[in-house]
């Protein structure tokens, strides 16, 4: 199971006795972090304010009669930070950095199509065309599948550039000549 860092946390745990409604049960938790608690009656587990990290989880079920099991479990809070805001001049690049507590990957859609084809930490993210702001998001994950898995998306801004001259004009002509200047430039995003 998991949780994240400002989100808060519950899991409703069920339980079966022979007796039925009979042997009414009551629940508690032998080992959790601090600030967990669980509903004596309904099994209900909740942890309003989760901390980053991998937490042991050791929960308890009895019947009137002196029945008892136990469930144990490892809790991880994922704790993500995808960094930013990140500016970049079209036609540059700018490194992203991400940060992750207790996950086992970083995937990212650098491209706004939903794809997550950068699985790396810190990949380079190109600004091709400016201005613009493009959706950027990490997706980060604990375990394996993508059911354990939370996203963040960075401020991202791609600056507009100015065009550059790349041709130098004659700075001479001739009387009764045509003068013929051909102008030329480039655009950092290659327009």
């Amino acid at each position: 199971p998991r949780a994240v860092v400002g989100q808060p946390y519950s899991y409703d745990a069920n339980a079966t006795d022979p007796a039925g409604a009979a042997d009414p049960l009551r629940w508690s938790l032998t080992q959790s972090p601090g600030g967990m608690s669980v509903n004596v009656n309904s099994g209900v587990v909740t942890w309003a304010s989760p901390t980053a990290g991998s937490h042991d989880v050791v929960l308890r079920v009895i019947d009137g009669d002196g029945g008892a099991d136990t469930q144990s479990f490892t809790l991880r809070v994922l704790d993500i930070d995808a960094g930013g805001p990140y500016t970049v001049l079209e036609g540059s690049s700018v490194d992203l950095a991400a940060s992750c507590t207790v996950c086992d990957r970083f995937e990212w859609d650098l491209e706004g199509n939903g794809s997550f084809e950068t699985t790396e930490q810190n990949p380079t993210f190109r600004g091709n065309d400016g201005p613009a702001t493009p959706q950027v998001t990490l997706r980060v994950c604990a375990g394996a599948g993508t059911t354990n898995c939370i996203t963040e998306q960075p401020s991202v801004t791609v600056n507009n550039g100015a065009p550059t001259f790349v041709a130098t004009p004659r700075t001479s002509a001739t009387i009764g000549q045509q003068y013929v200047y051909v102008a030329a430039a480039t655009d950092p995003s290659g327009d």
